[in-house]
């Protein structure tokens, strides 16, 4: 009996650091997000992904890829009153990887690859331009591409405008350098990594960091992509797909910095800002959420992002979502202080706000009476 407690004991002191880490890795988000499928994929547009968004004039407007493969994808839209219920225009352009950025009161751009690919005035009729603009040399366009973190090539790119006018793009690229461009390192998505750049403009002579890959890459032997940035009151907010290989699933992270390059994760990938848990519902094979477009507005926080499947016999799963966090601000979600803005006010609200508002008066009533 003492030889099988024995036993017992070295199998539990062996295994279990790796039981603790596995299920660490497969912690659930801590943030108590409102979710809500708001794209879902159909036989008419297939694997719904990548969405872009803007608020203006009371109006959500919504670009987003439809289809998977080179032969089945492109653009497109839906505009909506209360980013919940959406109406779908359908396809306005072909791309992938590509988002939309009001760059000023009449001109929409479209932001993919590294480079700024279109223009439009309605965000509906879509140009390209008569030159290339963006980061150059760039491997999308088969140049030589010095820069050793890019070797696998660009893909999402996100555009930030700082209240100084200059322009950041956070951009993710395939640091294959150190497996000699293999195809197995670009086909596995190991080494995604979130690089940065500058412009003046937003249009022309982008310079890139020297301190990429900012987040993830071959050096710091985890993978990273998808960025979405934003910027308030001297921080930056990263909202970034993290690839955990193990079993092989994505969860958004969250990350901070103050001089725009350095970034710490406030939510790594064993307590991810957005995890699968309701989206596995509504798809079993769900396996990962990422692709974050984030907002954060008076009544709280907006995250647009999209769930897949993609390690299922049809990729057509994909489908977008909206994770809302009332009464939160950017700098409360970061340190953990979930509905604690008091000062949000009744601008915009949706549904989701509506019926806590309505909730919150009739619990004050109730009490007031019983105090009579």
């Amino acid at each position: 009996m003492k030889k099988l407690i024995v036993l017992l004991g070295l199998v539990l002191l062996f295994t279990f650091p790796f039981m603790l880490a596995h299920a660490q890795m497969l912690s659930p988000s801590t943030v108590p997000w409102q979710k809500t499928q708001i794209i879902a994929s159909s036989s008419t547009q297939p694997a719904s992904s990548e969405p872009s968004v803007l608020y203006e004039n009371g109006l959500w407007r919504m670009w987003y890829r439809v289809g998977w493969g080179n032969n089945l994808q492109g653009i497109f839209y839906a505009t909506s009153s209360d980013a919940i219920h959406w109406t779908k225009y359908g396809h306005v352009t072909n791309d992938y990887n590509a988002h939309v950025y009001r760059y000023n009161s009449t001109t929409l751009l479209m932001y993919a690859h590294g480079l700024v690919t279109q223009h439009s005035a309605d965000g509906i009729h879509w140009y390209n331009f008569t030159q290339q603009y963006g980061l150059l040399p760039n491997p999308w366009l088969n140049q030589a591409d010095p820069y050793p973190h890019e070797i696998g090539g660009i893909g999402n790119s996100e555009v930030l405008e700082l209240p100084n006018g200059t322009y950041l793009m956070y951009y993710d690229a395939l640091d294959c350098v150190t497996q000699g461009a293999s195809q197995a390192c670009q086909l596995a998505d190991w080494y995604w990594g979130v690089n940065g750049a500058s412009s003046n403009d937003g249009i022309n002579n982008w310079m890139r960091s020297s301190s990429n890959p900012l987040l993830g890459g071959v050096e710091q032997a985890y993978s990273a992509a998808n960025p979405n940035v934003v910027y308030q009151n001297g921080v930056y907010y990263a909202f970034v797909d993290y690839y955990v290989p193990d079993p092989w699933y994505i969860v958004e992270t969250l990350a901070t910095s103050t001089d725009r390059t350095n970034f710490t994760f406030n939510y790594g990938p064993t307590n991810p800002v957005l995890s699968i848990d309701v989206e596995k519902k509504v798809d079993p094979y769900c396996n990962q959420v990422g692709d974050a477009w984030a907002m954060s507005r008076p009544e709280g926080i907006y995250l647009f992002y999209d769930e897949d499947a993609n390690l299922a016999a049809n990729v057509s799963h994909a489908s977008i979502w909206l994770a809302f966090l009332p009464n939160t601000t950017l700098e409360q979600l970061a340190s953990g202080q979930f509905g604690a803005n008091t000062s949000s006010v009744s601008e915009g609200l949706t549904p989701i706000t509506l019926g806590i508002s309505l909730l919150g008066s009739a619990f004050m009533i109730y009490h007031v009476r019983r105090k009579k």
